[in-house]
């Protein structure tokens, strides 16, 4: 929780864990949230206030598909998220989803070139994983007309970059 509030506290550890005086930081500490389980405490279109058995809240950052989803579950009904937690110069954010293969798609998107966090929510908000294996291999991008943060020139070089690197699988 400390380091999730306090993100400079990150590099504090870096420094005394795993720099010795005299030489270069070799590892980077980075907690691993991988998922979260609990109520909802307030459900926004863009994020989610979820409320653990320990009283802790936590504020995750979800796609319009978990969204519409979340908003079907009874209230004080126990859920669980699967998470990414990702540490940026800037920010600390926790991104969750209720299906795992929507997690599988923000973690191969965020990967690539010119593709923030933000923008692969955005994308995993619009299509599934198995259409963006078919707008790979038949190199269709209509899917991607409408989404935030993804023009032509940004949706070509996604589905170039994923047919090179060859992160994307048949379903």
């Amino acid at each position: 929780l400390l380091i999730s509030v306090c993100p400079f506290i990150l590099e504090i550890l870096n420094e005394m864990i795993f720099k010795r005086e005299g030489e270069q930081k070799q590892k980077t500490f980075t907690p691993k949230i991988s998922g979260i389980k609990g109520t909802i405490e307030e459900l926004l279109p863009n994020e989610v206030y979820i409320e653990t058995n320990s009283g802790l809240s936590y504020l995750i950052h979800i796609s319009k598909n978990t969204f519409m989803k979340l908003k079907e579950v009874p209230e004080n009904q126990v859920i669980k998220l699967r998470t990414e937690y990702i540490v940026s110069e800037t920010s600390v954010k926790l991104f969750g989803f209720i299906v795992s293969s929507e997690l599988t798609m923000f973690k191969m998107l965020i990967k690539l070139p010119k593709v923030g966090p933000t923008t692969a929510l955005n994308i995993c908000g619009e299509i599934t994983l198995k259409d963006l294996y078919e707008m790979v291999t038949t190199k269709n991008l209509d899917k991607f007309k409408g989404i935030k943060g993804v023009g032509p020139k940004v949706a070509t070089q996604i589905i170039q970059n994923l047919e090179n690197k060859g992160l994307i699988k048949p379903i």
